[in-house]
Order: structure tokens, then sequence, then C-alpha cells
């Protein structure tokens, strides 16, 4: 039903990019480690997946596994809501012809290592 569409979808979910679907464009949307931490500490997520899942988002898997689904990839920050991501990738369609954006990199290994410096007890 995706590959028919004619206007502009969005798909949403860390297994976007697992889909047998070439996207025209991917915007994936970044979270700092500090905040993952503590959404998945309140949701009482075991110290292993935690563990998993900050690794995870510091090696930036999702836009790694992107890059093999679509040629235009971009990073967005977390704290974007969806009507500015909107407006991100409108913006990014309408520069075709143009000057692109540049894909932004986000970088968490940094703050990743900060993280296993204070917090030991989530093993890392």
């Amino acid at each position: 039903m995706i590959k028919d569409e004619t206007h502009t979808v969005f798909i949403v979910g860390h297994l976007a990019q697992e889909l047998s679907i070439k996207y025209d464009i991917i915007v994936v949307k970044r979270l700092n480690l500090k905040e993952l931490l503590y959404r998945l500490r309140y949701r009482k997520y075991p110290a292993a997946k935690i563990r998993e899942n900050l690794i995870a988002e510091a090696l930036d898997y999702c836009g790694v596994k992107a890059q093999s689904a679509s040629n235009e990839v971009y990073e967005i920050e977390s704290e974007a809501s969806i009507s500015k991501i909107k407006s991100y990738i409108r913006s990014v369609q309408a520069c075709k012809a143009t000057v692109k954006p540049t894909a932004k990199q986000i970088n968490h290994m940094k703050e990743l290592a900060a993280l296993a410096k204070k917090e030991k007890k989530i093993g890392i």
C-alpha cells in the first residue's frame, strides 16, 4: 500500500529502516543520552535493556541502517516536533533543484563516555 502511495507518507518508528522500501528521504530523530536514560529508568527497564538502548543511540544504529534505505538521510534533535520534522522534509523536497541542506551528524559518543563514568550501575 505504501509503495503505491503518490502523496507524502510518514513512517514513524525504529523499524522503518528495516522495511523493504526505498525511501526518498529519511529523517532520524535523535535523542540525547541523558534524556533516554531518564525515560528508560522511568519505564523501569532492566539495566541490560537500558545499556543496549544507550549504546544503540550513541552508535546511531537507526541512522546507519537508514543509509541503505535512502540516498538522503538527515538527523534532527529530539526536541523537534512532528510538525517541525514535516516542515524540514518539505524544505528538503523544495531544494531538489537547488542547494540541499547538509545532513546533520549528531555524535553522542562523548556523552556515552561521560555517562559510563557517572552511571557505573548500568554496566557500560
